[in-house]
């Protein structure tokens, strides 16, 4: 349970706090790897050409992922370089970036992509090839097959991901299990997807969350360009999708007539449709703004300064918008899955900080969880700073990257042991 209802919406309080993610003895760690990323787009701050056009296609959370780390990464020494889709060979704060050829499209654009780079990788020397997300990691097998140790990281079982229909969620699946299998190690990133994942086969899963990246300093003239007041607006940053539920946001707020505005903030990713649909739905809901892709300094003017923020999915990792709000001391309201409930295994909240948790099918639960946001005390919002302190520490980039680099090394140092064991065989 995580305590008393709301209405139809629950105010969270922290549950017993469990042992799922696992420590990592990191120990002395001296050498330097060399690490291939795959399974992304580009870094979310500087996306390929291809990427910053319009609002079909979209740099997520998963590129702001591989960007922190791999930049963490390289400061710790490590020559790490990510394949990107398009754009131009640079370095970016030591991480090489290296286009690779994809194939555009729904359903041909990452595995095409991460199947070309891998094929690169394996012929580059890499210590460890490391794939994000489940169905680029279905490459692993290929990999494997080489002998080269990999490593892949789950933010979401993917086939349950509604861009995926029919015919195709069954062979998503199937690649999903194949690379999950293959690979040496799988980091997930949320503690609920730990038994998920080893149900699909995988062998060694350790959990390992996301970071909280740092929004950096607000544009002052963002809020009133906008016409927004500072502690007065919901905000979504989400890519437009439906598993995100966007469109049950607004209707619920339409039901709740708050004064506070309802800001959305992101693009579709191969969902043209939905965001004409949500499009139609915003222009019949005043106070309704879809204010498309945001970043840099507008980015942190809306996150830091708004009421309240909202995440209804049914399917996440562990959201990294999440963290960014949560670390820069906001009120959140959460969809009541797994995913978004492991937030309180991770973190202590205060008493007075309690992030209302809804059900993301329930109309009158998100309506009433943002009346209840929308109406904190004061005391709550100070409480809510204090836990922007403890989610910056738990989840700095640092710290994360340590625990990947030991897991990298204990993926190298199983393989060294089998390769031992087979030569005095």
């Amino acid at each position: 349970m995580l305590g008393g209802v709301t209405g139809s919406a629950w105010v969270g309080r922290a549950p017993e706090r469990g042992s799922q993610c696992v420590p990592l003895d990191r120990g002395l760690m001296t050498s330097s790897l060399r690490i291939a990323m795959l399974g992304v787009r580009g870094f979310a701050t500087s996306p390929p050409p291809a990427f910053r056009q319009g609002d079909t296609l979209l740099i997520g959370g998963a590129e702001l992922a591989v960007e922190e780390l791999s930049r963490a990464l390289a400061r710790r020494g490590h020559d790490v370089t990510v394949f990107t889709r398009g754009g131009d060979d640079e370095d970016a704060a030591g991480v090489r970036l290296r286009p690779a050829w994809y194939s555009p499209g729904r359903r041909t654009e990452a595995f095409s992509h991460t199947l070309w780079g891998t094929i690169r990788a394996m012929r580059s020397g890499y210590d460890v090839i490391h794939y994000h997300a489940v169905g680029p990691g279905s490459c692993a097998a290929l990999a494997r097959l080489a002998g080269v140790p990999t490593v892949v990281t789950v933010q979401g079982l993917d086939w349950l991901r509604e861009k995926w229909h029919g015919w195709e969620r069954p062979i998503i699946h199937w690649l999903g299990k194949l690379g999950l299998h293959a690979a040496d190690a799988v980091i997930a990133v949320a503690p609920s997807l730990v038994p998920l994942i080893q149900a699909q086969g995988g062998r060694r899963v350790v959990c390992i969350p996301n970071g909280h990246a740092d929004p950096g300093a607000p544009d002052a003239g963002t809020l009133a360009t906008l016409q927004l007041a500072p502690g007065r607006y919901f905000l979504m940053l989400t890519r437009l999708v439906p598993e995100k539920n966007i469109h049950r946001v607004i209707a619920a707020y339409r039901e709740a007539r708050l004064d506070w505005p309802l800001v959305i903030a992101g693009a579709g990713s191969h969902t043209d449709d939905y965001v004409r649909a949500l499009r139609n739905q915003a222009t019949e809901v005043p106070g309704v703004r879809l204010v498309g892709v945001v970043r840099g300094t507008t980015k942190s003017a809306l996150l830091t300064s708004c009421g309240a923020f909202l995440n209804a999915s049914d399917v996440e990792g562990l959201s990294l918008a999440v963290l960014e709000a949560l670390g820069a001391g906001v009120p959140v309201g959460l969809s009541h899955i797994p995913a978004n409930l492991d937030i309180f295994k991770l973190i202590d909240f205060d008493k007075d900080a309690r992030p209302v948790v809804f059900d993301p099918g329930n109309l009158d639960a998100i309506s009433q969880g943002l009346k209840t946001l929308s109406e904190l005390p004061e005391v709550a919002r100070m409480a809510w700073c204090r836990v922007g302190d403890r989610v910056r520490d738990r989840f700095a980039w640092e710290r994360l990257a340590g625990e990947t680099e030991a897991l990298y090394r204990q993926v190298l140092a199983a393989r060294d042991r089998r390769a031992a064991d087979g030569e005095a065989a």
